[in-house]
């Protein structure tokens, strides 16, 4: 037997406000010149923006703005009407939403982490059938529109419920407290606001154990007495800095003679919370790493105007100035250089039909003298998944955890830009990569060599009874 009844999660009440957008007002032609912008950028700047949603699939969803976008807006309903759009676009590729910032008192009344089922809001045993007399249906797709279709299931869930108290605040207008009609099975125990507020707590809690390995680029520890070593790769994110890559450099140097000096035998590099940068930034750790010789074919389509403009960004960055008439009369001419090399690759690819170049790399004898474990899981992403490919094809270590989150055939080299009127950013792919032979993949995500449930924080006995289970695959 199944009951409805009202449950109030209760905080103090707060009134949000929304004064910084409501300030500017746009007018039903501004917002259809930004459109148009942004619509034209993705279909001349993206190498391949209808993976899953064909052009004129894109093109309607286009004409619906237009339709929505009949009257004068305020900035935040424009852009966060954009940013649903991010749903038809590939995970490098969308509008930034308007509900990224909290206030203090709103990140002190956090709604519950929920899991999202069947088109359903579900915590513990119970459904939430509203919030604040908001359907629950309603409320998914709000948060639905704002997910790329790329995203893994998991780091969906993750990213709705980062979404799910803005936009209750900001979009819905709820004020505190949250009033909840639920649906639960009969049981003997009385049903309180406390059974959430207490289960948030343990969310929060698991959540904080779960990030102090994750709040640095290069967190590690030595468990000197098991001989294990624990390096946390969470983040590659050095494109265009000069100053994050010499600190890479000296970092990785250091860190692999202290494994040397201590006799490590067992290095566990955590890139389980990576989302992505910069591949480059893997050579650090590479070319202090055992590898076999290997080659693959890898695929790419580029486009032009993507490409001259993900190399007029790099160069901007790496000489810090906001404009090209700002750069010094050396990175004028590097970009002149990289601008040339995309016009050939263009030329080639307007030729052959696809840019075909064959990777190939070196035995390195040298390095680490120990096994390699790579754990990854559902928020590795982007770079932070090319670094376990990597590690799969010259045989560096054993990848172990979840899947990654990145889908595969990707889109990647994401630029940003600025809509004119509006100045609301939003970002792009500039290429699009396959390879053969394609890895292992379950439903397009790369699979771990050994299955490990990384949901809860890992201890040191976790990382033995990896090391254990490594024995059984021959490793």
């Amino acid at each position: 037997m199944k009951r409805s009844c009202i449950i109030l999660i209760c905080a103090t009440f707060n009134i949000i406000s929304q004064a910084a957008y409501a300030q500017k007002k746009l007018s039903v032609n501004e917002m259809h010149e930004d459109i148009e912008y942004y619509f034209d950028a993705i279909k001349t700047m993206h190498p391949y923006p209808y993976a899953k949603y064909s052009e004129a699939q894109i093109d309607s969803i286009k004409l619906q703005l237009y339709k929505n976008c009949s009257h004068e807006m305020d900035l935040f309903d424009f852009n966060f009407l954009l940013a649903k759009t991010s749903k038809y676009m590939d995970g490098h590729t969308g509008v930034y939403s308007p509900l990224y910032d909290l206030s203090a008192n709103e990140k002190n009344n956090m709604f519950p982490i929920v899991r999202f089922v069947d088109n359903k809001i579900a915590l513990n045993n119970f459904i939430i059938k509203s919030i604040n007399g908001i359907p629950s249906s309603t409320i998914i797709q709000e948060l639905e529109n704002l997910i790329s279709w790329e995203y893994h299931p998991s780091f969906r869930e993750k990213t709705m419920n980062s979404f799910l108290t803005p936009l209750l605040y900001r979009v819905f207008h709820i004020s505190l407290p949250f009033v909840c009609n639920i649906e639960y099975s009969e049981t003997n125990r009385s049903i309180c606001d406390t059974i959430i507020k207490s289960e948030n707590k343990k969310e929060q809690s698991r959540q904080s154990k779960l990030s102090k390995n994750y709040d640095g680029a290069l967190l590690y520890e030595y468990h000197q007495n098991d001989s294990i070593a624990l390096l946390f790769y969470n983040t590659s994110d050095i494109w265009g800095n000069k100053i994050l890559e010499k600190a890479m450099d000296n970092f990785t140097k250091i860190f692999f003679e202290q494994l040397k000096e201590k006799n490590i035998k067992y290095l566990f590099i955590d890139v389980s919370q990576n989302v992505g940068g910069s591949d480059n930034a893997h050579k650090y750790f590479f070319r202090s790493l055992k590898t076999k010789p290997y080659k693959y074919t890898q695929y790419e389509l580029v486009t032009l105007t993507g490409g001259q403009k993900r190399n007029e960004q790099y160069c901007l960055m790496e000489a810090g100035c906001k404009t090209i008439e700002d750069l010094p009369i050396n990175k004028v001419k590097e970009l002149k250089k990289l601008n040339l090399r995309i016009e050939k690759k263009v030329k080639k690819l307007q030729e052959k039909g696809n840019l075909k170049r064959i990777r190939k790399f070196k035995v390195n004898k040298k390095g680490f003298d120990g096994k390699v474990f790579i754990i990854m899981g559902n928020n590795t992403y982007s770079a932070g998944h090319d670094f376990c490919e990597e590690v799969k094809w010259n045989k560096t270590g054993l990848l172990v955890g979840e899947e990654s989150g990145q889908r595969f055939p990707y889109s990647g080299n994401a630029c940003t830009d600025t809509l004119p009127n509006s100045g609301i950013k939003y970002y792009f792919a500039t290429s699009y990569f396959w390879t053969e032979p394609a890895l292992t993949t379950q439903n397009g995500f790369l699979k771990p060599d050994l299955q490990y449930n990384i949901s809860k924080p890992l201890t040191i006995e976790d990382y033995k009874a990896i090391i254990k289970l490594s024995y059984k695959l021959n490793y």
